[in-house]
């Protein structure tokens, strides 16, 4: 079976699996580009713990999650079918950062690829910010930083810029799906918390 295949076929047992546990509300455009907002805001929380720590390796990883989570928040906006949303039919989120992002309407991916393509640091010639981030073509982001040398050494905070990166691309996250998508993250994810289950 071809690899897309599987993939599609993945995605469609997590959907269902998901629609399980969360009910028709998973079926939701709003509610399911609200829960990639609410994830990225968790993360932009972990980034500021951290930096705090001076937590450079931590930060790589972190970051690059909370990168994968804004730009599937953004195929779910813009991209993804009713069908999609439902498990069913064969579109599927690329398994790919670069090619995803190329997927989306011109603002966003202006904006992913400003930052996936800028200089690592102060260095932009020797290595852009995906190379260090992109495990699927130059390892784990930590044996990347590693492999380059400690950002700290560079005469920056890894740590606090990127978490620095991670709130700004949140809140251009929320002016951008409001404008492509029509949707009002902030209102919807403040609705659906009240209403999540507490335990």
């Amino acid at each position: 079976m071809p690899a897309h295949e599987t993939i599609r076929k993945r995605d469609q047992e997590r959907l269902r699996q998901w629609a399980l546990t969360l009910g028709s509300s998973v079926q939701s455009r709003e509610v399911r580009v609200a829960l990639q907002y609410l994830q990225a805001l968790d993360v932009c929380d972990l980034l500021i713990q951290s930096a705090e720590r001076k937590a450079e390796f931590a930060s790589a990883a972190l970051f690059r999650f909370g990168l994968d989570t804004l730009t599937t928040g953004f195929w779910i906006a813009c991209i993804a079918t009713e069908e999609w949303l439902r498990a069913e039919g064969n579109v599927h989120i690329p398994s790919n950062l670069e090619r995803t992002i190329a997927a989306l309407p011109l603002p966003a991916r202006t904006m992913l690829e400003e930052v996936v393509n800028s200089g690592f640091i102060d260095d932009s010639k020797r290595m852009l910010l995906k190379d260090v981030l992109n495990p699927a073509t130059h390892g784990d982001a930590l044996v990347s930083v590693m492999r380059i040398g400690s950002a700290t050494a560079q005469g920056k905070n890894w740590a606090q810029y990127l978490s620095r990166l991670m709130n700004e691309l949140t809140h251009n996250f929320v002016v951008l799906i409001r404008e492509l998508g029509g949707i009002d993250l902030e209102a919807v994810a403040a609705k659906y918390a009240a209403s999540a289950p507490q335990d």
